[in-house]
């Protein structure tokens, strides 16, 4: 390290014009960069059940539907059907639409002289309008649009635009189109008397997040770090320098990112402040050593800058190894909007670690020598009382991990026990809409059309004849007409529609005296001239529900819920009601929710193998950078509380966990553990010297304390502009992790010493020939990892 530190001092300028033509292509890369991939693409790529889906939807339709609920007190008058026709038509127009369903197209049949006549019900409440009220109340018991192209209560209607799918192929455009929809619709109709609900309105809502993080939280994040920084050293240009050697870093990680893929996907938008916040981290150990150097060692300002990026150089590329693997590891999860974000906030520790020893001893060495850290007779400023206050809370755990480590370590095993226990109540679940806090108009808008109508969005059945032809066998459609009764009866199903529902509808209207709830003909000939009438109608009607080349129809099943997890549980209960009705060959059960659900069992237990694949490879590097078997393995104790703390909290204060926090426990474990290391590498040197563990243990607290402080505040505070976000995993950011950084800190600066107290961190004695490191003064040491 100290001949790389030597060299680029050598080679100042020349260092600069490449690092400043690397910014300015790294610039230009990210000019080129798109929000892209459809919300599908981004979790279920991998999924061969993706590749059936799409299949499926392209020949009966896509379930990519945005559900708009109007509430118009008009609906069964002139102006409000004159309202409702002319949006439909104005939706229909539009290239990306494929299909657009409302009230406008509900029919009930009429008994005729020789055929059942159709009638539409807005038509026939506008001819007859004394008969508005009874028309209203048929509609909302009507099997075929009751609860969904009309409310609960008859008050409010759903416009269902299917988009294309050629539209919907990149969820780049869907922010736009949804936009451009809801603009065509708010022309004729208030904005409180407008409510998008369904997967589209939550991608468009998702990305819209996105775009907040990367416009405002990122430029807060600087500012929180930038204002931290300032009132922790108590001038400018700390600050300075640590931001503008971190947003260097930042363009360089998302312009290779770009480079390799143009394409960005939603998790991205925490990338350039993650990436802020390692740089900070390694930039303020890196000046704060340098203040230490000049201070307390007395040494001039060349030796104090080669001191300090020699000596925190080394510990911080042992820490950017270890929080490197932490991130890495979220790219064993077979999620590809996971596997980016683990490769690029790799990418970026690397990063980040490149510039600050190179940037960082560069403009040490073209900016004036700063005056100490403490100046003698200086008034107490607020940089003074926070230091105090660090140097006493320091103090006052130093005392308590030396005076009472077995009370320190009893307690710190009994937390993590405890929270053990509590990880393990964790049950994971994701619920799009609960992604988005309760004042998100969005989430609002999906809540108010869940409690008024079946659902925005549904599973779909395909139920596959034998034979094509046997799509018209009176036998076989009593068979699913007895299928799709028990689907009704599976717990958490509020409705089902079919072709069956047609020819039940058919079947009533051709009697003379329908029985009170007739349901599907048991008579095979009645069922063959229901199906001779029903093909007098077209294929039209017909279209999305029945596929007669491959001999397949659709059963859309409305779920009470929009639990991935749970829907996906619904469709295997399905599947296993196909063994008593059908041949179980001949039931197909998908949908976005569905593979959503099933894929989380997949993603669970990815994260239990990337995550012992992380704390292995991190115990095996701490091992190594220790030198000590035992050492290693203990350190770990530390290390994994937090994750610990954080299953506790999620388990005991959450019904379900969102499978976003996945990302969560990579990100605490690989930026966490950097405090442990810098504790421990200053701790081993200094029970190389004579003198009881106490004393080690203080001289640690001395040199490596106040950095290990510093840096946990600095990321805690600079995650917190995250809290603003409207997105789960965005605010989660703000939230968990600082939590399990205060945590961290907590077992380094307790728990770890309690462990050296005792003897259980021990380092094997150091070999005849003494090292460099040890050679040096302690004041010539990194001051705080």
């Amino acid at each position: 390290m100290e001949g790389f530190v030597r060299f680029i001092l050598r080679r100042r300028v020349p260092i600069l014009v490449l690092c400043g033509l690397l910014t300015l292509a790294g610039a230009a890369s990210l000019s080129q960069a798109v929000l892209a991939s459809s919300l599908g693409e981004l979790f279920l790529g991998e999924d061969p059940g993706f590749a059936r889906y799409q299949e499926l939807s392209a020949r009966f339709g896509s379930d990519e539907v945005l559900a708009l609920g109007i509430s118009d007190p008009q609906l069964f008058e002139e102006p409000g059907q004159a309202r409702l026709r002319a949006t439909v038509a104005e939706l229909r127009s539009l290239s990306s639409v494929r299909r657009v369903h409302s009230l406008l197209d509900a029919v009930y049949l009429e008994p005729g002289p020789l055929l059942p006549q159709p009638r539409r019900y807005l038509e026939r409440a506008l001819r007859q309008p004394a008969q508005a009220e009874a028309l209203r109340e048929r509609l909302r018991s009507d099997p075929l649009v009751g609860g969904l192209l009309i409310s609960r209560d008859g008050q409010s209607a759903a416009i269902l635009v299917e988009l294309d799918p050629a539209a919907t192929e990149s969820a780049e455009g869907i922010p736009d189109l949804v936009a451009e929809i809801l603009t065509r619709v708010g022309a004729r109709y208030r904005p409180e008397q407008v409510h998008a609900a369904g997967m589209p309105a939550m991608v468009a809502e998702v990305f819209r997040q996105t775009f907040w993080a990367l416009a405002v939280t990122t430029p807060l994040v600087g500012l929180v770090l930038l204002l931290s920084v300032w009132a922790l050293f108590g001038r400018l240009w700390p600050a300075a320098v640590s931001l503008g050697v971190a947003a260097v870093a930042v363009v360089w990680t998302l312009g290779v990112a770009v480079a390799i893929d143009p394409r960005l996907n939603v998790m991205m938008g925490a990338v350039p402040a993650v990436i802020l916040i390692i740089s900070f981290s390694d930039i303020v150990h890196l000046c704060s050593a340098y203040l230490m150097e000049l201070g307390v060692a007395g040494h001039d300002k060349d030796a104090a800058i080669l001191a300090s990026a020699t000596e925190v150089g080394r510990a911080c590329l042992f820490t950017s190894i270890t929080t490197f693997v932490g991130f890495f590891c979220l790219s064993f999860l077979p999620v590809p909007v996971f596997r980016v974000l683990g490769i690029v906030l790799g990418l970026g520790v690397g990063v980040a670690l490149l510039l600050a020893v190179t940037l960082v001893p560069i403009l040490f060495s073209l900016l004036p020598e700063p005056a100490p850290l403490r100046q003698a007779g200086a008034a107490p400023g607020l940089t003074e009382r926070l230091q105090g206050l660090l140097d006493g809370g320091l103090a006052r755990c130093e005392r308590l991990a030396v005076g009472k480590p077995w009370l320190v370590i009893g307690a710190f095993l009994l937390v993590t026990a405890l929270s053990i226990w509590g990880a393990s109540q964790l049950r994971i679940e994701t619920d799009f809409k609960a992604r988005l806090r309760p004042s998100n108009p969005v989430r609002q808008d999906q809540e108010w059309f869940l409690r008024n109508f079946l659902a925005a969005d549904a599973l779909h059945v395909y139920v596959k004849a034998p034979r094509p032809e046997q799509l018209e066998d009176p036998a076989w459609l009593a068979r699913v007409a007895s299928f799709q009764r028990a689907i009704l009866q599976v717990e958490g199903v509020q409705g089902a529609s079919s072709v069956i529902d047609a020819l039940v509808a058919l079947h009533r209207a051709t009697q003379p005296l329908p029985p009170e709830g007739a349901g599907f003909p048991e008579d095979p000939a009645r069922v063959s001239a229901l199906l001779r009438l029903a093909k007098l109608a077209g294929d039209e009607q017909l279209r999305g529900v029945v596929d007669r080349e491959q001999g397949r129809l659709r059963i859309v099943v409305f779920p009470a819920g929009t639990g991935m997890r749970t829907n996906a549980e619904i469709g295997r209960e399905i599947e296993a009601l196909a063994q008593e009705h059908l041949r179980a060959d001949e039931v197909e059960t998908t949908g976005l929710m569905v593979l959503f659900g099933d894929f989380l069992d997949v993603v669970v237990a990815a994260q239990q193998d990337g995550l012992l694949i992380s704390c292995v490879t991190i115990a095996l590097l701490m091992m190594f950078g220790l030198g000590s078997l035992r050492v290693g393995v203990l350190s770990m104790l530390p290390n994994l509380m937090p994750l610990a703390v954080l299953g506790a909290c999620l388990g005991l204060c959450w019904d379900a966990v969102d499978s976003d926090t996945i990302a969560l426990s990579y990100i605490a474990l690989g930026i966490g553990v950097d405090d442990t290391i810098h504790f421990l590498v200053r701790y081993r040197l200094e029970s190389r010297r004579p003198g009881p563990a106490s004393e080690a243990i203080g001289r640690t607290f001395s040199f490596a304390g106040r950095g290990i402080v510093m840096t946990t505040l600095i990321l805690s505070c600079g995650f917190l502009p995250f809290l603003i976000s409207d997105y789960f995993f965005m605010r989660m950011l703000g939230t968990l992790l600082p939590l399990c950084f205060v945590v961290a800190l907590l077992a380094d600066v307790l728990w770890i010493p309690a462990m050296a107290q005792v003897g259980w961190l021990r380092f094997p004695a150091p070999a005849a020939e003494p090292s460099p490191a040890d050679n040096l003064a302690p004041n010539q040491e990194e001051t705080h990892g």
